[in-house]
């Protein structure tokens, strides 16, 4: 269950796992479980936090407020969480003078909150909030770091096929990678698949073309434990003589899941 943040009102930062200046020696481990609730992967975070919270009240107060700590952990649509237990305790703190002091972490959970709060469609991922609470004179008391276990369990699916999107390639900028592209008869063209999880070793996903003279494809190998493949570029086959557009259709095809896009050839200059 989340932490009750009603009296916390200081936001006393984020911090990413993934960067040693913020988190010292952040990892996970996974380990397959069986249950419950259909969880099949314990997934046990550790790391020291660099909080860096000082006090800047007098000592009648305390200051509360929470920390963020994201744990590089995406949750891809083949990831369910299931439930999480995590405890966090203080691992450095300081105090400069005599005066009353108070360090706590009144409370710690871990659950997914979006990557991006104002682009939702990046998904979520797994992150630590810690209450802290800090009392003392104003700059002299203060909690530098806090040392954090999260144990998640999850439920991981088998990766499916989420998309596949083309382009062409463009000098200087990433390519604008959409459900279908245009492409000259004699130009290239690049395709990304996605999945909805990690890829499994040996993994293929077979694409079809409506025309393969004029668009030829091929099956495209997922590295392992990736969730993207970009593939090309691959140029356009020599088209027989046409005066219009030819839209023509890619199939990728995964067990019993297909995505289409769609490249359309417009003729040569006359």
């Amino acid at each position: 269950m989340p932490c009750d943040l009603t009296d916390y009102t200081k936001d006393f930062g984020t911090l990413d796992a993934s960067d040693g200046h913020q988190v010292a020696n952040g990892t996970h481990i996974e380990v397959s479980v069986d249950g419950p609730d259909n969880a099949n992967r314990l997934l046990i975070f550790t790391g020291t936090a660099i909080v860096n919270v000082i006090s800047d009240n007098d000592d009648d107060d305390i200051r509360r407020g929470a920390v963020r700590i994201k744990l590089d952990y995406p949750l891809p649509k083949a990831v369910r969480f299931v439930q999480s237990a995590t405890t966090a305790t203080l691992a450095s703190i300081f105090n400069r003078d005599d005066d009353d002091q108070l360090y706590a972490v009144d409370c710690v959970s871990t659950d997914p909150d979006d990557i991006d709060p104002n682009n939702p469609q990046l998904g979520k991922e797994l992150v630590l909030t810690a209450a802290l609470g800090i009392q003392g004179g104003e700059g002299d008391t203060g909690i530098s770091r806090i040392a954090y276990q999260a144990n998640v369990l999850v439920q991981v699916f088998e990766a499916e096929l989420d998309s596949l999107l083309v382009a062409v390639p463009a000098v200087g900028v990433p390519p604008g990678y959409g459900p279908s592209t245009i492409v000259a008869s004699d130009g290239q063209w690049l395709g990304r698949i996605a999945l909805t999880g990690t890829a499994p070793r040996n993994l293929f996903v077979h694409l079809e073309s409506t025309d393969g003279t004029l668009v030829p494809v091929q099956d495209i190998p997922f590295l392992q434990g990736e969730q993207t493949q970009d593939f090309g570029p691959w140029t356009v086959g020599e088209p027989p003589t046409i005066n219009q557009n030819v839209d023509v259709t890619i199939t990728a095809s995964l067990k019993s899941t297909t995505r289409t896009a769609v490249v359309t050839v417009r003729p040569r200059p006359q």
